[in-house]
């Protein structure tokens, strides 16, 4: 806390909601106070709190990275015939009625996480900040090439977090 004391709980930090939870006995509660927090530590991993939301700072060699965590959730249809994702109607028959079984809701919705966070780091004392690649080239129109070069052969997917951290390593180490 930002008083110097220090609290000991579960915390788990809900990107789809960007909101910190955290565990009092069986109950889980929203943190609501991040004013008075410092910092959460989550397995090692710290997060700092940011307006209404939490930031992950992330410890590298050549500097500091910023993950503003948001997932989202994206439609891509619905299952039909052999599992295939379709935009027609699909009806689910729900057998357990017949078999006297427990109701349980059935849907062919089919959905997609997707990350749409924010990263930023510090390049030549410049906060660099990025969703996207076009972002990033954008940020470091000097080294387009380079950039390029790597995206290409090291085949960074934006889906992939290891990737991104893999990729901003790289921009920081450039002269």
């Amino acid at each position: 806390m930002k008083n110097k004391a220090r609290l000991s709980t579960t915390f788990n930090y809900d990107a789809s909601n960007q909101e910190m939870l955290f565990q009092q006995g069986d109950n889980r509660f929203i943190v609501t106070n991040g004013h008075e927090i410092d910092t959460i530590y989550i397995s090692g991993r710290k997060f700092i709190p940011y307006k209404n939301r939490f930031l992950e700072i992330r410890k590298e060699e050549k500097g500091e990275i910023i993950i503003d965590w948001k997932i989202k959730e994206v439609y891509l249809g619905k299952k039909g015939a052999y599992g295939q994702i379709t935009q027609a109607n699909v009806d689910v028959i729900n057998t357990n009625y017949f078999q006297n079984n427990v109701y349980e809701n059935q849907s062919a919705d089919v959905h997609k996480i997707v990350y749409q966070n924010e990263y930023a780091f510090t390049y030549n004392t410049k906060k660099i900040r990025f969703k996207n690649q076009k972002q990033l080239i954008n940020a470091l129109p000097a080294h387009k090439e380079s950039l390029n070069e790597f995206l290409k052969t090291e085949k960074i997917d934006f889906q992939n977090i290891p990737d991104i951290i893999r990729l901003i390593n790289y921009c920081m180490q450039l002269k």
